[in-house]
């Protein structure tokens, strides 16, 4: 993969259903919410298909997240061929695939400890890299430090979210 060159730091946006399709384009990059869960069958984001259509349309680079759910490694291998099969084969990223970890306050997902959450989330990491994508973890500061064991994570790239009314210098 060849990762483009951004500014330092670069614009981008992070995308799901939420957003209208087309109305962020002075962007540097568009990192994409594919699909989310992982008990049972992924839900793929209503807008993945045509956010990244239009992104790859304007030349701009694209990345993808899936939104992690789910509490054993089997299950979550099995979600991981899901996302893989119905939202990333056959489609070209400039950018990484990350697995967005957001367990505080999400009724969805309850683990025992931060030491499951991490296994989980390799599991999925691990089964996602078996179909020859990039990927990486994604996750704020807070949770990066209290729901997972960040030196677990060590090979792998990291997007820490750190949100603030203040641009970062």
């Amino acid at each position: 993969m060849n990762i483009p060159i951004l500014t330092n730091p670069a614009k981008g946006i992070d995308l799901s259903t939420y957003q209208e399709v087309g109305k962020y384009s002075n962007v540097e990059f568009a990192i994409i919410k594919s699909s989310e869960g992982g008990r049972g069958t992924p839900v793929k984001d209503s807008k993945f298909e045509s956010h990244y259509a239009f992104y790859k349309s304007k030349g701009i680079p694209v990345g993808a997240y899936h939104y992690l759910h789910g509490t054993d490694e089997a299950t979550i291998r099995a979600a991981a061929d899901w996302v893989y099969e119905n939202c990333y084969k056959n489609k070209q990223f400039e950018l990484p695939v990350w697995l967005d970890v957001e367990v505080q306050g999400n009724p969805e997902y309850t683990v025992a400890n931060k030491e499951q959450t991490t296994r989980v989330s390799i599991a999925f990491l691990n089964q996602m890299a078996s179909h020859n994508m990039y990927v990486g973890i994604y996750s704020s500061e807070g949770e990066y430090n209290s729901v997972l064991v960040p030196s677990e994570f060590a090979s792998f790239d990291k997007w820490i979210a750190k949100w603030s009314t203040t641009p970062p210098t």
